[in-house]
């Protein structure tokens, strides 16, 4: 070999010798949890569901900022979930959190790719979330809410607590996609229990105030309040409506019971946010949630304001205290 080419193959190696013997490291990819919330950032119950969300993810060894990235969207009063779901795929996440049943169903209509677990839905399986409850069969799986399956219970319990009550009141809005089965089981249950019932409706927050007009006039014994985001911003609201006209209320959520509500009957909301980080596990592990059964609740609450009790000078029956399973004061 000439001197000169010898010079120019050292001067090369010179290069290529350091690279070789340090291997540049395979960084694994961190996973990206996108979160769509049914509620505003700063929200009393957000702040509680999403620590119970954290706190599952970490029981399963992934800590926030280190071993996984998650990229949240908050809905602002009435934001557009299907936009803030678009947005969350825009940042690549590996897989989407719905936190509510609109935000699951702006979640399914944004991608059949990403996997998708609701955290929350009220009836995945008629609002075609999944094919069935066992195989759900695409992208998306979580935890049902069996909202139908406690609204006799609401009913039983609100009797129950008002004696000598004859007639009530149900609140619902037609936004919500299973409005008209929930109504189906709320006026099934009260002909069961010989109640007499008026249904108020609203289509938009605007509707509110002629419905609790007709409420008033109407003079029911109680007042049910169905499920809806909506109603659950406005909860402060309907919490001073039923004491301003001596009306015993029942909703769905302990949330509403710590506005004033009456009393409350549904999940524990915060199990199913600990029950949906192991569903993100096990996505993030491999599997699709297509083979995820669909889960259902096992914990349900109780929950009674006492202190709105003795405003409207309700004397709540010890039976019901006794199996409560939260009494605000």
């Amino acid at each position: 070999m000439r001197r000169r080419e010898f010079i120019a193959a050292s001067a090369a190696s010179a290069f290529v010798w350091p690279l070789a013997a340090h291997p540049q490291k395979v960084v694994n990819k961190v996973p990206r949890i996108g979160i769509l919330w049914g509620g505003e950032k700063n929200a009393r119950a957000v702040e509680s569901y999403r620590r119970a969300f954290l706190e599952g993810l970490r029981e399963r060894g992934y800590l926030e900022g280190q071993t996984v990235v998650i990229e949240e969207r908050f809905a602002e009063p009435y934001a557009s979930f299907d936009q803030l779901a678009a947005e969350l795929l825009h940042a690549n996440v590996t897989v989407l959190v719905a936190t509510s049943t609109p935000t699951a169903l702006a979640a399914k209509r944004a991608t059949s790719a990403v996997p998708v677990v609701f955290a929350y839905a009220t009836d995945p399986v008629g609002l075609k979330l999944v094919n069935s409850l066992a195989r759900p069969g695409g992208n998306v799986t979580g935890l049902s809410a069996m909202t139908f399956d406690l609204m006799p219970k609401q009913i039983e319990v609100l009797k129950e607590a008002i004696v000598g009550i004859k007639k009530i009141a149900i609140l619902y809005d037609t936004q919500i996609p299973a409005f008209q089965r929930m109504l189906d089981a709320y006026e099934h249950a009260a002909g069961l229990l010989k109640l007499a019932v008026q249904v108020f409706s609203t289509r938009l927050p605007s509707d509110l105030s002629s419905a609790l007009s007709g409420i008033a006039q109407s003079n029911p014994g109680g007042l049910v309040i169905a499920p809806s985001l909506d109603f659950y911003r406005q909860r402060e609201r309907l919490a001073a409506f039923g004491l301003a006209n001596h009306l015993p209320t029942m909703a769905w959520l302990r949330e509403m019971t710590r506005a004033g509500i009456l009393m409350s009957y549904g999940v524990n909301e915060l199990n199913l946010y600990r029950r949906a980080a192991a569903y993100v596990d096990r996505v993030l592990k491999g599997e699709h949630p297509a083979d995820l059964p669909v889960e259902q609740p096992t914990k349900f609450d109780l929950v009674i304001n006492e202190k709105t009790a003795t405003t409207l000078a309700l004397a709540i029956p010890p039976t019901l205290l006794a199996i409560a399973d939260g009494v605000i004061n």
